[in-house]
């Protein structure tokens, strides 16, 4: 698996060879007002076949409400009390089934240009 930061450019996303599946993984706790616009960025980049998990740890401030309205887009999504930022991620990307991980910052966004 590759761990990527700061986030890649999204050309590198589109343009990858159509064999090969790109997995995207979010971490989140209690941010809520940063999630729907950084689910809508991922969305908006990935090719069909390619993953996205949102993986929550625990949050109380309508995180998991937000994650619902979109979990049919999604690959899956965990929301439990994990040990933070690096337990999210390695949570995620044991999950993931794609050639390419990246991980998405919920204050960085794809850039769709």
């Amino acid at each position: 698996m590759i761990e990527s930061s700061p986030i890649p450019h999204p050309k590198s996303i589109q343009s990858k060879p159509s064999n090969t599946r790109v997995t995207v993984v979010t971490p989140n706790f209690n941010m809520c007002s940063y999630l729907s616009p950084t689910i809508d960025s991922v969305l908006a980049n990935l090719s069909t076949g390619d993953e996205y998990f949102i993986i929550d740890g625990g949050s109380t401030d309508g995180s998991v409400d937000v994650i619902r309205r979109y979990e049919k887009r999604l690959t899956g999504w965990i929301s439990e009390r994990d040990r933070g930022h690096a337990d999210a991620l390695a949570k995620g990307f044991a999950r993931a089934a794609g050639e390419f991980d990246f991980r998405q910052r919920l204050v960085e966004y794809f850039r769709s240009d």
